[in-house]
């Protein structure tokens, strides 16, 4: 009595991986321990590719939404306009894994040069946008100080009128408070000569005489002058809002919006490499890392020799190939015996299932 051996299972994991890697899991169940892990660990670099793919994609949609406020230096991009990066960043990823899973699963070394090329210009296209992502804070930083420059004439002139008219505020607040000083001044002389102090500079003489006429006459001038200067303190507050409501929109109007895009960030980074030669090899280190990374599947497998995985994959192939010449020879047959048949498929009635079932039982049948 025979036993029937129990298939391996295989986890949840590794079924991704393997899916990743394009790799057969009846095959790779009987494959050695070394081989089941180069077959994930492709699927760990096809999967490693798909995340950068997706977060430099994000990354590049959301520089199409954002929203710069010169005054505060913030950026903001909306709830939806998020979501919507994100989306196109899963997208343009899920392309680069069915891609990249041709690239790891190449049949022979041929294959394996020709997706070495497309490799490279997957791993280039990718690292332009890793690059501007890495070093987005010192661009951004760069593109808001040339809007500053390019807009620092129309916020001089917006300060220029909001300062004058705080200027002009402020003293006439200063010509009210000296006008009450004085005032004061006078009043303190009145209170004086009706009382009859004796004070120096004053008569000492109780009564309403010539001195407190005097007084009088003064503060009742500065009294004028402050009443005076209130009423234009008070048209000029309510003038204020006024004055900076439209210095904002001559600004609003005249300011050079700067861009902050992916084309705008790209420009800037070519500009920040050019002049700073460190920088612009450390642009090239990670372009060639990236590439490096993207390419190492195909590499692989021009440098490897195929080994058992390989070798039981040509040899389901040749022999699926054989039964499918062998389908077609039999059928063939069956079409030369009985007309029939030739009119099945003539009207397209001979479908592929039927080729397989009358080759099965006839292959049963011997």
């Amino acid at each position: 009595m025979t036993q029937t051996q129990a298939t391996p299972s295989i986890s949840f994991v590794t079924r991704i991986l393997l899916w990743l890697s394009k790799t057969d899991t009846d095959l790779y169940i009987k494959s050695p321990e070394n081989v089941k892990f180069t077959r994930k660990s492709l699927g760990y670099l096809v999967l490693f590719t798909g995340v950068f793919a997706s977060i430099t994609a994000s990354y590049f949609a959301m520089t199409l939404f954002y929203k710069h406020d010169l005054e505060t230096n913030k950026f903001m991009i909306s709830t939806i306009n998020m979501i919507f990066a994100y989306c196109l960043g899963i997208f343009f990823a899920t392309g680069i894994v069915y891609i990249d899973r041709e690239v790891v699963s190449a049949g022979n070394r041929l294959s394996a040069v020709s997706r070495l090329i497309l490799a490279g210009i997957i791993g280039l296209t990718i690292s332009i946008p890793l690059k501007v992502m890495l070093f987005s804070e010192r661009i951004n930083k760069d593109l808001i100080l040339s809007a500053q420059v390019e807009n620092v004439e129309h916020l001089d002139r917006r300060n220029e009128r909001i300062f004058n008219a705080e200027s002009r505020i402020n003293n006439l607040q200063d010509r009210i408070d000296e006008e009450r000083s004085r005032m004061a001044h006078w009043g303190d002389i009145m209170e004086a000569e009706i009382a009859g102090r004796v004070r120096e500079g004053r008569t000492g003489v109780a009564g309403e005489g010539p001195a407190y006429r005097n007084a009088k006459q003064n503060f009742k001038l500065h009294q004028k002058f402050e009443e005076q200067y209130v009423k234009e303190l008070s048209l000029l507050r309510e003038e204020y809002d006024q004055i900076v409501e439209r210095a904002e929109n001559e600004l609003d109007r005249m300011r050079i919006e700067q861009s902050f895009d992916f084309v705008s960030q790209y420009l800037q980074l070519r500009k920040m490499t050019n002049e700073n030669r460190d920088l612009k090899m450390l642009g090239y280190i990670i372009m060639a890392l990236f590439i490096l990374i993207e390419c190492i599947p195909a590499i692989l497998k021009i440098m490897k020799e195929p080994d058992e995985y390989d070798t039981m994959l040509q040899l389901r192939t040749r022999i699926n190939r054989q039964l499918s010449i062998a389908a077609a020879n039999h059928v063939m047959g069956k079409i030369d015996k009985n007309s029939h048949n030739l009119q099945q498929l003539t009207n397209g009635d001979y479908s592929s299932k039927t080729l397989i079932d009358d080759l099965s039982a006839s292959m049963n049948g011997h």
